[in-house]
């Protein structure tokens, strides 16, 4: 599910100009993908994050470059995210998401596809973080 917001709702309550950039901002994987990824989890030094790319309704498009918005999960969040994922590369496969992987070893799903649904029917039933109670943390360019 993406929670991507626009910069109607987001941007322009809190101001870009105020929130701050962060840098050293690694994407460990994407949880969303539309022409390059929408949604997932990424990290800076030793926090974990959740990223939402700006949506601008006006172009009816991502910005280019994404500008993500960056929201710290909490341990628990971030250890479901992670369980999550782990059953992802188990049941579609080690695809273009997956950032922790080197390069050479992000292809196409690897596993059969009737693995798939066992992985997507589950997933609509778990509880995704949700960014409409906390501010973000700052913001990050990808790529």
């Amino acid at each position: 599910m993406s929670t991507s917001c626009t910069p109607e709702t987001k941007g322009s309550q809190l101001g870009f100009a105020e929130m701050s950039e962060l840098k050293g901002v690694s994407m460990l994987w994407a949880d969303g993908w539309h022409d390059g990824p929408t949604d997932g989890v990424a990290s800076r030094g030793n926090r974990k994050y959740w990223f939402d790319a700006v949506f601008d309704t006006t172009a009816d498009d991502y910005e280019h470059p994404r500008r993500m918005l960056l929201y710290e999960l909490m341990d628990e969040e971030f250890r479901r995210e992670t369980e999550r994922h782990k059953r992802f590369e188990e049941l579609v496969g080690n695809t273009r998401v997956c950032f922790h992987l080197p390069p050479e070893e992000r292809h196409g799903p690897t596993q059969p596809e009737a693995s798939w649904a066992r992985f997507y029917d589950q997933d609509r039933s778990e509880p995704r973080p949700t960014n409409s109670e906390r501010p973000p943390a700052g913001w990050f360019f990808w790529p």
